[in-house]
């Protein structure tokens, strides 16, 4: 039987194209309906993570054990992350990855299991449309910059249970007008909630003993501020520039307060020092224009 030309051409044609939908080739979009899938876990070989991205937005993470770390740009979905509107990470997963899902510009929602114990640094970096986040009691770490200029994030609740806040976690949180830190948090990094201009009021628990850098520099719409008995120290600029604040408790447990701790509060008219504040920073009550008692 001859064959002839056309019917060959057809046939070479046919395996072109099946070599090039070969497995290897389709690590993006290898099913219909699916945007992506592959591996994406830091332990072995990574396969004990593995992730997918349906048509419809949602990516999940199903597995055991912890994320890879990555640096700026190198999750396997961030060519993706555009497509990206909620995130889904099935109980088993135990730490988020750094820079794990960082500026996806149209995700709105994270569901965070009560497996995971750490949030990577910078893992929800400039998502801007996030607006809800409720971390389970089962995350001790929330490491630097997790969740900074997530400017659509308006109310958090961080639970006892964790016990470390980074550096910037949420700084340039714009919207934030809710902000409840539990009793049991410990340690809160250098400049963990400046920025957050929409924010009214706080109460730092007496278990925060170091109230360290910057810490509310620049909360611009802060008027009221509470620190529990159990806080000793003041850092430097931690109510810097917070020129709205008019409320400031200060418990008898505080020993120092440090540099431009409150410089620039320029509304703020009264102050009561306790009897165990034994340091002062320079400029802590700078340009304090109202500040009369």
């Amino acid at each position: 039987m001859k064959l002839n030309k056309a019917f060959l051409s057809a046939l070479l044609a046919a395996c072109l194209l099946l070599t090039l939908l070969s497995p290897a080739a389709l690590a993006i979009g290898e099913e219909p309906g699916l945007a992506g899938t592959g591996t994406c876990g830091g332990e072995g070989d990574g396969s004990n993570l593995t992730w997918l991205l349906d048509a419809e937005g949602t990516l999940t993470i199903s597995g055991e054990g912890r994320m890879m770390d990555w640096q700026t740009g190198d999750p396997p979905w961030y060519e993706l992350r555009e497509q990206i509107v909620s995130v889904v990470m099935q109980r088993g997963v135990t730490r988020v990855g750094n820079f794990a899902f960082e500026d996806c510009p149209n995700l709105t929602t994270i569901t965070i299991p009560d497996s995971v114990a750490v949030i990577g640094e910078f893992a929800f970096y400039d998502c801007s449309l996030l607006s809800e986040l409720l971390i389970p009691t089962s995350v001790t770490s929330i490491e630097n910059y997790a969740f900074s200029c997530c400017v659509g994030l308006n109310s958090l609740s961080i639970p006892g249970s964790v016990t470390q806040i980074g550096d910037g976690a949420f700084s340039y949180c714009s919207a934030l007008t809710e902000l409840t830190i539990s009793d049991g948090v410990t340690t809160i990094g250098d400049y963990a909630f400046s920025f957050c201009t929409s924010l009214t009021s706080v109460t730092v628990p007496g278990s925060v003993t170091q109230m360290n850098s910057g810490l509310f520099n620049t909360c611009s719409a802060l008027e009221e501020v509470r620190l529990l008995d159990g806080v000793t120290n003041i850092g430097f600029r931690s109510f810097s520039d917070c020129k709205r604040l008019t409320s400031v408790t200060i418990p008898g447990s505080v020993t120092s307060i440090g540099d431009e701790a409150f410089l620039h509060c320029e509304t703020l008219p009264e102050l009561t020092l306790p009897y165990g504040v034994t340091s002062i920073g320079g400029s802590c009550f700078g340009y304090c224009y109202a500040l009369t008692s």
